[in-house]
């Protein structure tokens, strides 16, 4: 209540103002009252009636309908703290039904938790109790759990480009098919952001709504920490798994039964992929959610991680037969971790022995990968580089430490450039001058070391079986010191 000329330094947007008009000496008062009540956001004006005054002033009136401020007119002897009690008694009704809707949301919330019913329960409670249509995005972007009957919402609900963190206010999102929704950032403990996305744009959402969707929020992010954990374990499992296929060390029965955990059948046939994101991705589990989901739709998956380097085991059908199915694989990749993907396709396995020849074939592949040809498959690759990545590292580095150590110790010992030598030569594929140009070296000082290398070695470089074994020696070198 205000008989202020002046009221404004006192309103906070949204009072409703109540007057007897004592503020009003002339007519030409209305309208510079009227115009501060709308300038600080006043959502209405009570005129108070007393005895003597029967009609609210008509200045007044004309002056509130052409600001369009609504005015109400409160008849004598009625007073204006009747009216703040009914409105206190009906902010206290609303207050006390608000905290009532909520207690029983929470413990509908609780109770399918407790059932079991997990995120997809939650977004039940949502639907039941607030009639709210949302669905959930894990980590991934990737569909976590819907309401029921938001098939039509799931189909369609991403996540938002932009970052925001858990707390903040819906923001706007737009759907697959153009239709306007809100998004609310779902935070786990280890930092990772999953989404809870409604239906509907955010200016449709009243208070009531915004709790129900926090109170849904919480909930969700403890079912995403589950979710993440459990994938975790899944991700060490199955690097267990290609760690001992890659060492030759995996048993057949030991194979075929761990990747029938992961819904993988080895008799029926899978094949290996190994891809590497620049830059790396920060969670393991969010590049497998976006493997198991890549292609036509869900799809069993073992993916393990070696480093920055993540290597799955897929169905090898459509794999093996669709060029697309690569593809796809590192678009749903990309599209999860936000990093450019390169893939590497090994070919079919359906036994513990084709399964470790496909992982060396999809790692070299990987290799071979680049910006412009992102994805390399194992039928597009031939050569030496292959054959010796399918040998264990032990029998490799054993055969080059056989042919290049006498080398080595010459070298050492002496202070010769043997090695270098070799290398040079075959780089110049077994020409004379070229290499003797390269080594700053008369021709006849470079077959004196050959013939040195010769008797240290028992090998003849002038013998093209004997270039082959000092060509794949030093491959084996280069490529150790590229795994450093």
């Amino acid at each position: 209540m205000t008989e202020l000329r002046d009221p404004s330094p006192y309103l906070r947007g949204g009072d409703l103002v109540a007057t007897n008009g004592l503020w009003r000496r002339r007519r030409s008062d209305s309208r510079p009252f009227v115009d501060r009540l709308v300038r600080h956001g006043a959502s209405g004006l009570v005129y108070g009636l007393e005895a003597r005054t029967v009609e609210t002033p008509e200045d007044l009136v004309e002056a509130c309908r052409a600001a369009g401020l609504p005015l109400l007119e409160l008849a004598h002897p009625h007073t204006f703290s009747a009216i703040a009690e009914a409105v206190a008694d009906r902010r206290a009704a609303d207050g006390r039904t608000r905290l009532d809707h909520s207690l029983r949301r929470q413990e509908a919330l609780l109770d399918a938790v407790a059932r079991g019913t997990r995120a997809r329960g939650v977004l039940d409670v949502l639907r039941r109790h607030d009639g709210l249509e949302a669905v959930a995005l894990d980590a991934a972007g990737l569909i976590l759990a819907a309401c029921a009957g938001a098939a039509e919402l799931a189909a369609t609900a991403r996540a938002p480009a932009a970052r925001h963190a858990a707390g903040d206010l819906p923001i706007p999102v737009a759907l697959a098919d153009g239709r306007a929704a809100s998004a609310l950032c779902v935070e786990t403990r280890d930092g990772l952001h999953g989404h809870l996305v409604c239906a509907g744009p955010p200016a449709a959402l009243d208070d009531d709504a915004l709790e129900a969707l926090d109170q849904a929020r919480r909930f969700l992010a403890v079912e995403l920490d589950r979710q993440e954990e459990v994938h975790r374990e899944r991700v060490r499992f199955a690097s267990e798994l290609i760690d001992l296929v890659e060492a030759g060390e995996a048993r057949p029965v030991e194979t075929a039964a761990r990747l029938e955990r992961f819904g993988l059948d080895l008799g029926t046939g899978v094949t290996v992929v190994a891809v590497a994101l620049d830059p790396p991705a920060r969670d393991a589990t969010t590049v497998a959610r976006a493997i198991e989901a890549a292609g036509a739709g869900a799809r069993p998956a073992l993916v393990a991680t070696r480093g920055d380097e993540i290597v799955a085991v897929v169905p090898a059908e459509p794999m093996s037969t669709g060029a697309e199915e690569p593809d796809a694989l590192r678009t749903a990749v990309e599209s999860a971790t936000g990093s450019a993907a390169r893939v590497g396709v090994g070919s079919r396995a359906d036994a513990a022995a084709a399964l470790q020849r496909s992982l060396a074939e999809a790692r070299h592949a990987l290799r071979l990968a680049s910006a412009g040809r992102p994805v390399v498959r194992w039928d597009m690759l031939a050569g030496h580089r292959l054959l010796m990545d399918l040998q264990p590292p032990e029998i490799a580095d054993a055969f080059e430490r056989t042919l290049l150590a006498p080398l080595d110790e010459h070298d050492a010992r002496r202070g010769t450039d043997l090695v270098r030598t070799v290398e040079v030569f075959l780089d110049a594929a077994g020409h004379w001058k070229p290499a003797a140009d390269v080594l700053h070296v008369h021709v006849n000082t470079l077959r004196h070391r050959l013939d040195r290398v010769a008797a240290l070695t028992g090998r003849d470089l002038a013998e093209m079986g004997d270039r082959v074994d000092f060509y794949l020696a030093l491959q084996v070198r280069r490529s150790r010191a590229g795994r450093r």
